[in-house]
């Protein structure tokens, strides 16, 4: 594998890790729907869509993001936070909540 990955172009690499992403994110569909489809006939609301069950960040659109001064300071707060963890040689997992 390691040998494979460094003869890769930079072309080839791009094509590779979106091919990854496309079928990771295949997978998390696929566990969206079956888990709607098993919850749904047990609730007394249904459900009508998958994606008011779960949302996933690809399902986010950009206009749908409002911009304000509050979301700007959380981004700034969480870049800070994983900044002095980096400066302190620390693990960043699980600083990167949802802005």
């Amino acid at each position: 594998m390691p040998k494979d990955f460094y003869r890769l172009s930079p072309i080839e690499f791009d094509y590779a890790l979106q091919d990854w992403t496309n079928e990771d994110r295949a997978k998390w569909e696929r566990m969206r729907l079956q888990i709607f489809y098993l919850i749904n006939p047990h609730l007394k609301k249904p459900i009508l869509r998958p994606d008011k069950l779960i949302n996933f960040e690809w399902d986010i659109k950009p206009e749908d993001i409002e911009f304000t001064d509050e979301y700007y300071e959380r981004i700034k707060a969480r870049d800070k936070k994983v900044f002095e963890q980096l400066k302190n040689g620390k693990n960043t997992k699980g600083v990167n909540d949802k802005a």
